[in-house]
């Protein structure tokens, strides 16, 4: 009996190491290794994978806190950037993709979409959560309308999961815990 579950529980395993390894498989695409590898999001492609290994990664450096302190405050850390011309991710053939809300939102944090095909959005700077419903036929919401005013409003989850939640559960920026609504 007990050879039988360590049997069972050596199964399992393999079988999850057997799914893990083919989750990784890299096969069919490009894969950047090395100093290429430490890009932004600008080069983010389908396709493309990155491998960095402990050797690709810089040597830890000692505290120096004046001159990153410099250095944040002069790349505007901490301060919404504008979305530079034309930037877009790059879609596999056959996808588009395209803004779904152009303005009216302060710092959107987080979408989720509810079962019945609502989207709920977390704007941090707004302080509010917002839905929209249903999609026109350029790609817009065709309805938009107030939630929650929330000041923080940083993440969303329903719950129960499934398809028939009954909660609507907010994280604050910057506070512990969930609000249920």
């Amino acid at each position: 009996m007990k050879h039988d579950r360590w049997m069972a529980v050596i199964g399992g395993i393999g079988i999850a190491a057997a799914l893990v390894l083919h989750a990784a498989k890299t096969d069919g695409m490009k894969v950047m290794t090395g100093p290429q590898a430490f890009t932004n999001t600008a080069s983010l492609s389908p396709g493309l994978a990155r491998k960095i290994t402990a050797q690709d990664l810089p040597q830890p450096q000692p505290p120096a806190m004046l001159p990153k302190i410099g250095m944040y405050l002069a790349a505007g850390f901490g301060r919404s950037a504008a979305r530079p011309e034309n930037a877009m991710p790059k879609a596999p053939a056959g996808f588009k993709v395209d803004i779904y809300v152009a303005s009216g939102l302060a710092n959107p944090r987080q979408m989720r979409r509810a079962p019945n095909g609502d989207i709920f959005m977390a704007d941090t700077g707004g302080g509010t959560v917002r839905i929209f419903r249903g999609i026109s036929a350029d790609g817009k919401p065709q309805e938009s309308s107030l939630y929650a005013s929330l000041p923080g409003a940083f993440g969303i989850n329903f719950y129960p999961p499934g398809p028939d939640p009954q909660w609507v559960y907010v994280t604050k920026h910057q506070h512990p815990g969930a609000i249920r609504l």
